[in-house]
């Protein structure tokens, strides 16, 4: 697959960390908030520059804590729906004499299909975790070492690693 365009992120810096809840991994895990310069590209050539950005990281996935993950109910009514609409023709349609053994196996299929679709989006829905009440249960950073280089962290003006320069910052 060739990327023709997209986005190029320059001079990463790490500028603070955290105890976070990352819905990814589903566990409490330290996030960096980095800030780049946001560079759209076309064919690899960079061409627009759209700023710099601060963004949270999880440090143990490399995500963002808070995107959802998951499949949202409505997505999956909505494969259920479209599921319906394309099984209800070969129910209507009167197969030639050469067709038959084909279109029941195309209807049988298609029930399958349908049968699993509707667990997915009923039964074999798994409510995600939420945000709010993982953020409440986490812990905030209350060590005196850097996770990242291992320096002193020191609490004048505020907590913060003289070694690499990140900021202790709470949710």
């Amino acid at each position: 697959m060739i990327i023709i365009h997209g986005v190029y992120r320059f001079a990463p810096k790490h500028l603070a960390f955290r105890n976070d809840f990352c819905l990814t991994c589903k566990a409490t895990a330290v996030s960096v908030q980095v800030r780049s310069l946001y560079v759209g590209h076309l064919y690899w050539i960079p061409l627009l520059p759209l700023g710099v950005w601060k963004k949270w990281v999880c440090s143990v996935c490399g995500h963002d804590p808070h995107a959802i993950v998951q499949t949202r109910r409505f997505f999956k009514i909505l494969l259920v729906i479209l599921v319906v609409l394309m099984t209800l023709p070969l129910w209507f349609v009167a197969p030639g004499a050469d067709q038959v053994k084909i279109l029941w196996l195309g209807r049988l299929l298609s029930l399958v299909a349908l049968c699993g679709a509707i667990w997915w989006a009923t039964l074999g829905h798994r409510a995600a975790p939420s945000l709010r009440e993982r953020l409440a249960a986490v812990v905030p950073y209350e060590a005196r070492t850097c996770p990242f280089c291992g320096g002193d962290l020191f609490d004048n003006p505020r907590w913060h690693c003289p070694a690499c320069g990140l900021e202790r910052s709470r949710l």
